[in-house]
């Protein structure tokens, strides 16, 4: 592989100072532009891997966790790209709540839709589909199953599991087989049973009551809903699910919202094939109908569905190959694994009409709007590469993603900080003022620039009601004393100064770009001011102060404290104005001394413990 060269222009987001000269490695100034460069260097490689690409996809990488220990905090996700629904596999009973997953688990409730982005999030508008076979009568209580999990088989297009057993012991007659592969709104699954067996497939509505309503028809038809959610949402939310299913069992049931689908033993004297198709909407009964229509009419096999989701995923992973002679295994199964991950959020909640226009249901307002709907993540989480990313790998969902956070801001008001599927209000920072002052210096979806500038401008400028989950709390004391003191009303004052400090730089650049020049004005001094003031000379730490600028006098630089810091100590924290590493230059002593603390602190050998606050073992 060769080295790629390149002059880059740089925004007044960055500075353009060469910082390291003397330091190979450290030839460029501003983090973007290294990104940038990275990967175009890596967009550029040679085309080799073809259609073998999806195996060097691991989907369950990152899924053996524990609370005290997190390994990546996912769970196996199956969907299209940026989809509407994800599909995963619950091994856990339905009390374990977010944590619903465990690789080495053997029981199996079922293959679970979910939106689900973060375990510390939650999940929402998701209910399972299982297979169950007896020999005699049918428990109201079975839910769940035994499966082999080295005989399952999961990929981002496709999930088949070989062995579904009931708890009996039945391995001498065989198990289920069950696969499932998805589309924007909808899943197709094929099951396989042993024959003598009663039969029965079952789509679990986990918060279902008997005032659930229910359809089943006699063209083998059935309509249900659930409302589970972990917040974010109004008063008469509901995701809506429609499915079809081939051939006609003997009984259809409504088991309190859920759904029973049986087939006697009479009619599996060999084994037994059911296709079942299920469609999903969070406007209405009918858009599910309609989205059940659309992409899984009766006329399209299971086969031809698999084939289509596979090259969905292979064309979206192909934008980046490299030469397989050159690269190793390991680095292609990282690096792809990684990459499908990068394609699964944030989320797009648009569907299509009747008169196939984009509308979505929107979580801030309870109705049905025109456009795009983006949700399922957190800004403060996915400002720093997400957006540039995909800009590169998938410009098309860019445009999609920014519309969907412009209506998002106009349908509540606020730019959303986490949304899942509305304002959830976790982590601090208006860190969307980064990501859409980026779009619009950059030149992204510039028929949306006045609207992008707009939400952000109201972060800068408007302090929201106290209580509020939008907005920047502490605004009033921030933008006229630099910092917002210790031990008073909020937490994380440090973290909340430097990422208020951070958006005002960004959002100053997307101002010029603007001709907003008094704008640009005011937050680039605001920003410099919080900078100097939360910088302790003498530590050379962004420290908190008290009421009366004073530092405080037992501040341990090791402290995850969450009255000072976000999800870290002081000392990570210590060169985090990327908007300005002029300032941390001149802090520092100089460029060869910032490089030296830069490489001290990435290379250094401690030993990995921190003060948790009486919270013990930190998950990450």
């Amino acid at each position: 592989m060769t080295a790629v060269t390149s002059t880059t222009t740089h925004s007044s987001v960055g500075s353009t100072v060469d910082y390291c000269p003397e330091r190979p490695g450290f030839r460029d100034n501003s983090l973007m532009s290294i990104l940038i460069e990275i990967i175009l260097l890596m967009v550029m490689m040679t085309i080799s891997l073809g259609d073998g690409i999806l195996e060097y996809v691991n989907v369950l990488a990152g899924t053996s966790n524990s609370y005290e220990l997190s390994t990546g905090g996912e769970t196996p996700l199956m969907g299209r790209p940026f989809g509407f629904n994800h599909w995963s596999v619950q091994t856990e009973p339905d009390g374990q709540g977010s944590r619903y997953f465990d690789p080495s688990s053997r029981s199996f409730y079922g293959v679970r839709c979910t939106h689900q982005p973060s375990v510390w999030i939650g999940d929402y508008g998701y209910f399972l589909v299982n297979a169950l076979i007896s020999p005699q009568a049918f428990d109201r209580s079975q839910t769940s199953v035994s499966f082999a999990p080295l005989q399952t088989t999961y990929n981002p297009h496709y999930f088949k599991s070989s062995a579904l057993l009931p708890d009996f012991e039945a391995s001498a007659m065989g198990g289920v087989r069950m696969e499932m592969t998805p589309t924007e709104h909808a899943a197709f699954f094929r099951f396989s049973y042993p024959p003598g067996m009663n039969s029965r497939v079952l789509v679990r509505i986990v918060d279902g009551n008997s005032s659930t309503p229910v359809v089943l028809d006699k063209d083998r038809n059935f309509a249900t809903r659930t409302s589970v959610n972990n917040g974010g949402v109004p008063h008469g939310f509901a995701m809506f699910i429609r499915g079809k299913v081939d051939p006609a069992p003997s009984r259809m049931h409504n088991l309190d919202g859920s759904i029973a689908l049986d087939y006697d033993t009479a009619e599996n004297s060999d084994r037994l094939t059911v296709h079942l198709r299920v469609a999903t909407s969070f406007i209405s009964d009918e858009q599910a109908r309609s989205n059940l229509d659309r992409e899984l009419p009766s006329g399209k096999t299971f086969d031809s569905v698999v084939m289509e989701g596979e090259s969905i995923w292979r064309d979206r992973l192909s934008v980046v190959q490299f030469d397989e002679a050159k690269q190793s295994s390991r680095f292609l199964r990282t690096f792809y694994t990684n990459f499908y991950r990068t394609q699964l959020f944030p989320r797009l909640l648009g569907e299509y009409d009747e008169h196939d226009k984009v509308v979505h249901y929107s979580p801030y307002n309870g109705r049905v709007m025109p456009g795009e709907l983006s949700t399922d993540s957190g800004f403060w989480d996915a400002y720093r590469t997400v957006y540039l990313w995909i800009s590169f790998v998938a410009p098309d969902i860019l445009d999609r993603l920014l519309e969907g956070w412009v209506n998002a801001y106009e349908e509540a008001g606020w730019l959303p900080t986490w949304a899942s599927p509305g304002q959830r209000g976790s982590m601090v920072g208006t860190m969307g003022d980064v990501v859409l002052a980026w779009a619009i210096v950059a030149n992204k979806s510039s028929h949306l620039a006045e609207e992008m500038y707009a939400a952000i401008r109201k972060d800068a400028f408007e302090e929201p009601s106290e209580g509020s989950l939008y907005g920047r709390q502490g605004l009033e004391e921030y933008s006229q004393h630099g910092f917002m003191a210790a031990h008073g009303d909020l937490s994380e004052v440090v973290s909340r100064g430097l990422n208020y400090a951070f958006a005002d730089s960004t959002i100053a650049a997307a101002a010029t770009v603007m001709g907003h020049h008094s704008d640009a004005e005011i937050l680039r001094k605001r920003a410099e001011k919080a900078l100097e003031k939360s910088f302790n000379p003498q530590s050379k730490l962004f420290e908190p102060l008290d009421a009366h600028e004073n530092w405080l006098s037992k501040m341990n630089p090791t402290s995850w404290s969450d009255a000072y810091f976000t999800e870290a100590s002081a000392l990570q924290y210590r060169f985090y104005a990327p908007a300005n590493v002029d300032f941390l230059v001149s802090k520092y002593g100089g460029k060869r001394a910032l490089c030296g603390q830069i490489e001290e602190h990435f290379t250094k050998q401690m030993t990995p413990v921190y003060t948790a606050d009486g919270r013990g073992v930190i998950h990450e």
